[in-house]
């Protein structure tokens, strides 16, 4: 029977036996009930057959190894199995649970090294089968009070019981949802250390993910070793360790191949490596493009000798993350060591808090938890009397009781019960508990800004020390002057090919924004059917006929400049020298394209608002020096806006401006658009933005009529694919709408509520967008095809923070760390959440002294994680750090600012617009863009 197929085996052999019995047995052997479980029967036959029903059985195996046994009714009493089988007077049977005479009631001891899951087992098991064998309820009972005498010899307390019951008396869950729960969960195995295990298993399992437990370590593991032991140079998946002979630093790297393959790669290195006569920024410069390892710089840097025989493997994994986080753990434990960094997987610094203070917390909890979590009844002793148990609770002193403090030192004092008391005071610790949790979350976020300040401090340095040697060795060499004078000619050389470059753009440049917005105007037409399209046709091709006979512009031909140094012992460095190119033909057709138009001045603030232009200015404005340019004015051309509602910036450095026509303005067959601009301002192209879903008359279809569809806020997902939210003008249908770069419909879906602005997590390609709806306003969190996660910021689920409500969301955006940050209008302030709708705080209110926000518009965040706000009614642009402290004003000759953005390079882009009342002011309907701040 020690096989594995042996059970298999034994019940075909016994099911053969069976048939052939039930075949071939006598009709006065024939047995009434029939039970088999494996080679164990119970029969009912008639009295007296007993020996001969015996006999049959074991004359069916023709080998006649098979023979059976039988046991008879003793005094009413039969056991099978588990089973005690009693008859009844009235001749009745009834069932209870049977223990041989040799049974010593001795389960798993609660006190051993065992998962608590498993011990609540033996408690299950023994409970469910005095439910399905014992039939009648004194019986019952009875067993169950036999359960709880011998479990508690074995050290069980009583609320394991009642955990246990508890469990049994939960509904179990549909099928269907016990799938779905079954697909979301993980698993994990992880090595059984009593108090560790169970922490970590109630971690994993608030993020759905399963666990099972193995022993830590067994006897097999300790005396079974079948193979002989690898020597360190044959393994592989390992962290290893090299020492320093000549000093106590030790270096420490990991390697998918074999120890011996890796340490002799750093030898050869290291030996074809010596000698190297460097001067210290040749040094530098060899060790970037060279790439030494940590251990080869060493030895150069310090002029050490490594000890190779003593390097050896400290550690063994297959996976290659785990790996990278093993070995940035050893970095931290051999302290002081040559790595240059923290290894392949660096933690941040909450984290290492985390890993630092988890194994000394985890120890602690492990020392309590037999007392805490599996034992609770018998750690409620008091302190000052340990013989007796804490039931009472001081209201005076605010402090639990046993019955002896309260005659000793509490006499008089009113008290109550220990859980009355409990239950009384619980809101009171879980309002602390949240308290101090948020209090924990922006201690946190004061961490990780000394974190980014501690990088930037370290790039400086490292900026600052590359600088000083660069002077340094340009001073040795006295050769300041001279490279001065070759930058100075190769500057001249790039202006002059800089010039043609720019003068041939300037006069193909009108060229085509005259040919593209003539086909975008036919292309608008044509799209909207019938015979207004058919007059764009002369038009149109009488444009592009003009444009078909002229040859294609021909390449700039440009004399770059090269570097020849000299051999002379005069520190001189060389001459820039001009490399002479055959100058090319210029074709006849390209004399009938128009010449270049003359350059544009600086135009002043009228010619900024009337028309197009570009202003670039670098002087004091208010308390801080910035390089602006302004482009744009109020108009419907290329360039030019009526309402700049959104604005957003690509990865690529494009501008991408939401531009919303008011309906007094437009004609019947107008829409909003997306323009597109560079970082310098100039105009790129644009699309427009037609409404998504078809629309017909309310009483008959107007083939002449067109809904107008204008976007009110634009932005870029992490695709780089924009959305833009908006509405109909008419009848106000709210959408929002999913456009490639080039201005090409991808997807949308419908809005219930007015919608204001949009912005998108990239990491979970989340689309976030404000909806107002008279006080129903909120955040709302959408898939890409518009099925709703989650709402943020509704008043009616913000419970704990009733005062919270959002009024007027007019923008919103996304920090760094994934927090929601709310602009509010009405509310005159800036709300922040936590990505999963949690309310963290706010800042702002309503004034115009600093700190204060006046109808506050657009938002934004940049690099460093600074929150920077369109300042609408002060007509003023301000910065705040990351919790909400007042920093400086950007700008405060800015009026009306309403959409902020922030570029990858930290460029600011400011638009301007004045949607009611009087619009003639400088700079309205314009953008720009502050290159610092």
């Amino acid at each position: 029977m020690g096989s594995p197929v042996s059970p298999v085996l034994a019940n075909l052999f016994m099911e053969w036996l069976e048939q052939q019995a039930m075949a071939t047995a006598p009709v006065n052997c024939r047995p009434k009930l029939w039970k088999r479980y494996v080679d164990d029967i119970m029969e009912i036959i008639r009295q007296g057959t007993q020996h001969e029903i015996t006999d049959h059985l074991n004359s069916i195996d023709p080998t006649g190894s098979i023979k059976f046994t039988h046991e008879e009714e003793d005094q009413g009493t039969l056991p099978f199995l588990d089973t005690l089988l009693v008859r009844r007077e009235d001749g009745t049977v009834k069932l209870l649970v049977y223990r041989k005479k040799t049974h010593t009631d001795q389960y798993l001891d609660f006190n051993s090294h065992h998962p608590l899951h498993q011990k609540l087992g033996v408690i299950r098991t023994l409970m469910d089968r005095s439910k399905t064998v014992v039939t009648e309820e004194t019986d019952r009972q009875q067993e169950v009070k036999h359960i709880k005498q011998a479990l508690s010899l074995c050290g069980y307390p009583d609320w394991t019981f009642k955990r246990v019951q508890h469990q049994s008396n939960k509904p179990k869950p549909k099928k269907e949802k016990k799938k779905e729960e079954q697909k979301s969960k993980g698993m994990i195995i992880i090595p059984y250390v009593k108090g560790i295990t169970e922490t970590l298993e109630r971690i994993f399992r608030k993020h759905a993910i399963a666990t099972a437990v193995k022993p830590k370590t067994t006897l097999r593991n300790l005396l079974v070793h079948p193979k002989d032991r690898l020597e360190d140079s044959s393994k592989t998946d390992c962290v290893y360790k090299i020492p320093c002979k000549s000093c106590d630093k030790v270096y420490i790297g990991e390697t998918g191949r074999t120890f011996n393959t890796r340490l002799e790669e750093h030898k050869k290195e290291a030996k074809n490596s010596k000698g190297s006569a460097y001067t210290r920024s040749q040094k530098k410069a060899a060790e970037q493009t060279e790439n030494k390892s940590a251990v080869t710089d060493h030895i150069h840097r310090n002029n050490c000798v490594i000890d190779w025989e003593g390097a050896r493997v400290i550690d063994r994994e297959e996976n290659r993350r785990t790996r990278w986080i093993k070995e940035a753990v050893w970095i931290r434990k051999s302290v002081p060591v040559m790595n240059r960094d923290e290894g392949g997987y660096k933690l941040s610094l909450p984290d290492n808090l985390m890993a630092a203070n988890m194994c000394e917390r985890l120890q602690n909890q492990a020392t309590l938890s037999g007392e805490i979590s599996e034992q609770p009844q018998s750690g409620n002793r008091c302190s000052f009397h340990p013989s007796e148990e804490v039931k009472l609770y001081c209201k005076q002193c605010n402090m639990p009781v046993c019955s002896d403090c309260c005659e000793d030192g509490h006499d008089g004092h009113p008290n109550t019960g220990i859980k009355k008391a409990a239950q009384e005071r619980r809101s009171t610790v879980q309002a602390l508990i949240n308290e101090g949790r948020d209090i924990v979350e922006i201690y946190g976020s004061f961490i990780r800004g000394l974190e980014e300040k501690e990088k930037t401090l370290n790039k400086q340095k490292q900026q600052r020390d590359d600088s000083i040697i660069q002077t340094y060795d340009q001073m040795v060499q006295k050769l300041t002057e001279r490279k001065d004078q070759l930058l100075s000619e190769s500057w001249q050389n790039y202006s002059e090919n800089l010039e043609k470059i720019l003068t041939n753009r300037d006069r193909v440049l009108p060229d085509v924004n005259k040919l593209s917005a003539a086909c975008d105007r036919a292309e608008q037409e044509l799209q909207q059917g019938l015979f207004k399209f058919l007059s764009q046709e002369i038009a149109l091709t009488e444009l592009v006929g003009k444009y078909r006979g002229k040859a294609a512009p021909t390449p700039v031909q440009t004399q770059p400049a090269f570097f020849q140094p000299t051999d002379t012992t005069v520190p001189v460095l060389g001459h820039v020298m001009a490399q002479s190119v055959p100058s090319a033909p210029i074709p006849p057709s390209l004399a009938l394209i128009p010449a270049a138009p003359a350059p544009i001045p600086a135009v002043s603030s009228d010619d900024a608002v009337r028309g197009r232009g570009h202003r670039l200015l670098n002087q004091k404005e208010g308390e801080h020096h910035h390089q602006r340019v302004t482009f744009g004015g109020e108009g419907s051309e290329n360039g030019q806006f009526d309402g700049p509602r959104g604005v957003t910036v690509s990865d690529e450095g494009e501008i991408f401006v939401a531009d919303t026509e008011r309906c007094k303005h437009s004609s019947l067959r107008s829409y909003g658009r997306i323009q597109v601009f560079t970082m310098h301002g100039t105009f790129v192209r644009q699309f427009s933005t037609p409404p998504p879903f078809p629309f017909r008359h309310k009483y008959t279809y107007d083939p002449f009529f067109s809904e107008q569809y204008y976007p009110n806020d634009v932005t870029v997902d992490g695709e780089g694919n924009l959305w833009v939210v908006g509405r109909t003008c008419t009848h106000r249908e709210e959408s929002a709408v999913q456009y490639s770069k080039q201005g090409k419909k991808l997807r949308a879906f419908r809005l219930q509520k007015e919608c204001e602005a949009v912005s998108v997590d990239t990491r979970r390609n989340h689309i976030l967008i404000t909806q107002i709806k008279d006080s129903r306003s909120n955040v709302q969190v959408f898939e890409p095809d518009g099925t709703l996660l989650r709402t943020v910021g509704d008043k009616s689920r913000n419970i704990l923070l009733k005062e919270i409500v959002l009024i007027y969301p007019v923008s919103v955006t996304l920090d760094g760390e994934r927090n929601i940050l709310v602009s509010d209008s009405s509310n005159h302030r800036i709300h922040v959440f936590k990505n999963n709708g949690r309310f963290l705080f706010q800042f702002g209110g309503k004034g115009s002294s600093e700190g204060q926000l006046l109808d506050p518009h657009g938002i934004c965040t940049d690099r460093a994680g600074n929150i920077i706000v369109a300042d609408y009614g002060n007509s003023r642009v301000e910065m705040f750090d990351k919790t909400g402290k007042f920093l400086k004003h950007i700008v405060t000759d800015i009026k009306c600012p309403w959409a902020v953005a922030m570029a990858p390079q930290g460029q600011l882009v400011v638009t301007v617009w004045q949607e009611y009342g009087y619009d003639d002011f400088n700079n309205n309907h314009t953008v720009s863009i502050f290159h610092n701040y």
